[in-house]
């Protein structure tokens, strides 16, 4: 797997296929590694990218107390740092969250949006 040095980290990653951009955001616990039978179907058609996130799978440790906004910010920067402006986006249960507020954050970027098991509170308990 290659390796980006993104801001004083590491981050290992998938990256195959050509086409639009699919960006797949494993969940906690995880790596990119999870991603590996979807992203062999997919490869033809679309470029694939899964990250390792910070902390998970061969990335370094993450340098920040983590949070879903940080993991947002970096699966963004992470992005364009590959010359990938815009892209679909695939999330699974906290790759999902991070997949929701990635959204949220950076409308312009997710041009579509996939998210599977992803615990999410109602807005009356959201502080």
């Amino acid at each position: 797997m290659p390796t980006l040095h993104l801001e004083s980290q590491s981050i290992h990653y998938i990256d195959t296929g050509t086409g639009p951009t699919v960006l797949f955001i494993h969940g906690w616990g995880s790596s990119a590694r999870a991603w590996q039978s979807l992203v062999g179907r997919m490869h033809r058609h679309f470029r694939c990218l899964a990250l390792d996130l910070p902390g998970f799978g061969h990335s370094s440790a993450q340098l920040k107390a983590p949070s879903i906004a940080l993991y947002a910010d970096l699966a963004q920067r992470f992005s364009l740092a590959l010359g990938v402006d815009h892209a679909g986006v695939v999330g699974h249960s906290m790759g999902g969250m991070i997949a929701l507020k990635l959204a949220s954050r950076h409308p312009d970027f997710v041009k579509a949006l996939v998210v599977a098991n992803a615990p999410v509170r109602d807005r009356k308990s959201t502080r």
